[in-house]
């Protein structure tokens, strides 16, 4: 038929991977729509890109933010690093663009705005000053889900993580776009952040 039925009620089924892909498409064919041929869309590592850096028309060169996640690269934000750099290296060749993984205590920041035209924060730590974007550069941030703000009993920030919460969230608000996985993400990041939504 055209029903999927349970037996026990604690059985729970998550569609994102395939909402994800389908998402990507439906994004990319509507950029295609208005005559946008110059795009990357991004979805927790379902990938659409195509076009050239505007207006020079050069190959850009985007850049994984990978400063803090050494030790974790099998498991939580170090695997969506490892995932999403390996899916946007796999259609780097295709495409006009570039990627490589960036650990901002290797380069100066003149290196750095030398070498990448974009970076990508893979991951957004509430109560560490971890976003700090070279001036002039864009960049884009996921924020996978604000646990820590919806459950403060058991995420204590403390004084430093407070002030730091403070500082995360002015240096958000200066990002080219916010990555999350969900709608409920999305509004949870409207409500604890005050970002706009778009």
């Amino acid at each position: 038929g055209n029903y999927l039925s349970k037996k026990k009620p604690c059985v729970k089924m998550d569609l994102d991977g395939i909402a994800q892909g389908y998402s990507v498409d439906i994004l990319a064919d509507l950029l295609e729509k208005y005559d946008i041929n110059n795009y990357v869309v991004e979805l927790g590592g379902e990938i659409r890109v195509k076009g050239t850096k505007q207006p020079s028309g050069e190959k850009m060169k985007i850049g994984i933010h990978t400063t803090g996640n050494v030790g974790v690269e099998g498991r939580g934000i170090g695997a969506y690093t490892k995932y999403l750099f390996d899916s946007l290296s796999r259609v780097s060749g295709v495409e006009n663009f570039s990627v490589d993984l960036l650990d901002t205590n290797k380069l100066t920041e003149s290196e750095i705005l030398e070498k990448f035209d974009l970076i990508h924060y893979p991951s957004f730590d509430f109560f560490y000053n971890t976003l700090r974007p070279c001036r002039e550069l864009k960049f884009v941030v996921t924020i996978h889900d604000t646990i820590p703000l919806i459950y403060p009993k058991h995420y204590p920030p403390g004084l430093r993580g407070s002030i730091n919460l403070i500082k995360q969230r002015h240096a958000l608000k200066k990002a080219s776009a916010i990555i999350t996985d969900s709608r409920t993400s999305q509004k949870d990041i409207v409500r604890f952040l005050h970002i706009q939504s778009s």
